[in-house]
C-alpha cells in the first residue's frame, strides 16, 4: 500500500508497484525453495495453480460476459493474471541463486557515514534550537 500511495503521488513511480510485487512473488518463491529438491515441486505447482486459476477465470469470464455483455477476464485471487508465472517457473527450474556476501569494509563505511549523518543532524539541532534560548 505504500508503494502505491508513493506512485500515485509521483508519476515517474507509476511501475514501482508491479515491481514490487513481482519481487515479493519471487522472494516468496526462493522462501518456499529452500530445502533441496522442492524447487521442481513448486515450479509444478506454481504451473498447476495458474492453470487451475485461468481455467476458473475463463469460466467465470464466460459465464459473466454471457450476462453482462462482457469479453474481459476476472481479476483472479492469486494474482496470476498479471505475474510472469512462466518466468517464475523458469527461474525455479534453473539452479538457485548464490548468496552473495557484502565486504565488512563497505558494511563499516556505511554505519561510519551513517552515525557522522545522526551526529551532525543532532548538532545542527542543537545549534538550531540554542538560538531561541
Amino acid at each position: 500500500m505504500t508503494v502505491a500511495c508513493c506512485a500515485a503521488v509521483d508519476p515517474l513511480l507509476r511501475r514501482l508497484p508491479d515491481l514490487v510485487e513481482t519481487a515479493c512473488e519471487r522472494w516468496a518463491d526462493e522462501h518456499a525453495a529452500r530445502e533441496p529438491g522442492q524447487r521442481r515441486v513448486l515450479a509444478r505447482a506454481l504451473g498447476k495453480a495458474a492453470l487451475a486459476t485461468l481455467q476458473n477465470a475463463r469460466d467465470a469470464g464466460d459465464a459473466g460476459s454471457a450476462a453482462a455483455g462482457q469479453d474481459r477476464p476476472s481479476p483472479t485471487a492469486c494474482g496470476f493474471h498479471h505475474h510472469a508465472v512462466a518466468e517464475r517457473m523458469a527461474v525455479l527450474l534453473d539452479a538457485p541463486p548464490r548468496a552473495t556476501r557484502v565486504p565488512a569494509t563497505v558494511l563499516l563505511t556505511t554505519s561510519a557515514l551513517t552515525a557522522a549523518m545522526i551526529g551532525s543532524a543532532v548538532h545542527a539541532g542543537t545549534d538550531y534550537l540554542a538560538l531561541f534560548h
